[in-house]
């Protein structure tokens, strides 16, 4: 019989599962359960978000040790696989926006993406520490069929836009429809689908479909109810069928999950009170957040807009404290994001200010200054810090968090460290 081998002794593993923390490495929840926690980090750090603050850092270490040193040539391979890793997993930059930063064709940034990888498995790999032999998460435990999805979907232009599920649905029937008459199954929709979710409707097409033919592979006649509803910030489409259940590992359901996941969205599998199997995916609502931007560059009111429009975000911009103040109790924002550095009026001042104002007290409040002072940020009544230059997947998961936060002005208060 043959020994299956420790995970971690399988080297290709080890640079799959690189690629794999460096795709998330602003995902705080994903990097403290990866298994790059317990190889690389171990039990020097307890706690969930200490293990991915450290995984987090060691991987960003990692790459800047890849660093040529000075005088290098920029021509040269080792410097254009650190810039290529740099631009795409640090800085969050988009593929084709590396290739364009670097001039390289998609090709080309293909091979020095994978020639960083290989560099940076080597220089990790002696840093690994001892673990027991253990096997992946079922969670984790995607077929090799499904790599290449996994690789699209990274390279993938998300566009997010305003969809009825209601539309989508139908649309994917018809799709579908042969499968369903093979099957004697129908769609039947009830309940409120049109109202308007944030979702890439090609991904989602596909996300539906995929999770059809999950719930028809153990399933021979019938119909699949689809019912929706929605609280807060979020929708919830309830995909029911009678019959068996379906097999977490299934390809399909596992691709599913994929297709989701890169919108910002989830799905979990379960029974209804009456026992039918259920699909329950979770979706963001269609409502842009207003984020008011104080800072005295107007190029960085330029990057933020870009950053953050194509998430729905609404982008409102100022370069001075007295009018970032005016413009906090007249539009009310969701999230204020303040420089420090600016003329007449810094921004530790507009701080105090917006903090004192009942009117602007529950806002929350993210400092990015170029002033390494996140423990000042914090105990003014920031809810986060981020230090300059801002990268954009990093803005994101902050901003993210911060809406995410129960009660906005306890969050402001107590403050929210960056990266947590």
């Amino acid at each position: 019989m043959r020994q299956e081998k420790p995970l971690m002794e399988d080297k290709a593993e080890f640079r799959r599962q690189i690629r794999d923390a460096l795709v998330h490495l602003y995902d705080s929840s994903y990097l403290a359960d990866h298994p790059l926690a317990g190889t690389l980090v171990g039990t020097s750090a307890p706690g969930q978000i200490a293990r991915a603050q450290a995984l987090r850092r060691l991987l960003k270490e990692a790459v800047e040790a890849l660093r040529p040193p000075q005088g290098t040539s920029v021509s040269t391979p080792d410097w254009r696989s650190y810039q290529a890793l740099r631009h795409y997993y640090i800085e969050g930059t988009s593929f084709l926006e590396t290739q364009q930063e670097l001039g390289l064709s998609r090709r080309q940034l293909q091979r020095e993406l994978y020639r960083g990888l290989n560099a940076l498995a080597d220089l990790l790999w002696q840093k690994r520490q001892p673990v027991q032999e253990r096997t992946l998460p079922s969670g984790d435990a995607l077929t090799a069929d499904l790599e290449p999805l996994r690789r699209e979907l990274e390279d993938w232009a998300l566009k997010r836009e305003a969809c009825t599920l209601h539309a989508l649905l139908r649309q994917t029937e018809e799709l579908l429809q042969p499968m369903l008459q093979r099957a004697n199954a129908q769609l039947c929709l009830k309940g409120p689908l049109d109202v308007p979710v944030l979702v890439d409707p090609v991904l989602m097409r596909q996300a539906l479909a995929k999770t059809l033919r999950s719930l028809l592979s153990k399933s021979d006649r019938g119909r699949i109810v689809a019912s929706g509803s929605h609280t807060g910030e979020t929708f919830t489409l309830a995909l029911e069928r009678p019959g068996e259940d379906v097999d977490p590992l299934d390809p399909n359901w596992q691709a599913a999950v994929l297709l989701l996941e890169r919108q910002g969205a989830s799905i979990e599998l379960g029974r209804a009170d009456t026992g039918e199997v259920r699909a329950v995916l979770t979706l963001p609502l269609a409502t842009r957040a207003r984020v008011l931007v104080v800072d005295d560059t107007e190029a960085i009111h330029q990057l933020f807009a870009r950053y953050l429009t194509p998430h729905n975000y609404e982008v409102v911009g100022t370069r001075t404290g007295a009018e970032a103040l005016q413009l906090a109790a007249e539009l009310q924002p969701d999230l204020i994001t303040l420089d420090v550095m600016m003329p007449s009026f810094d921004g530790w001042q507009v701080l105090r200010d917006l903090r004192s104002d009942p009117r602007t007290a529950s806002i929350p409040v993210i400092v990015c200054s170029v002033l390494d002072e996140p423990e000042l940020a914090l105990g003014l009544g920031a809810c986060a810090f981020i230090k300059k230059p801002v990268n954009r997947l990093e803005l994101l998961a902050v901003l993210e968090k911060a809406r995410a936060a129960p009660d906005r002005g306890e969050a402001g208060r107590r403050g929210l460290p960056a990266g947590s």
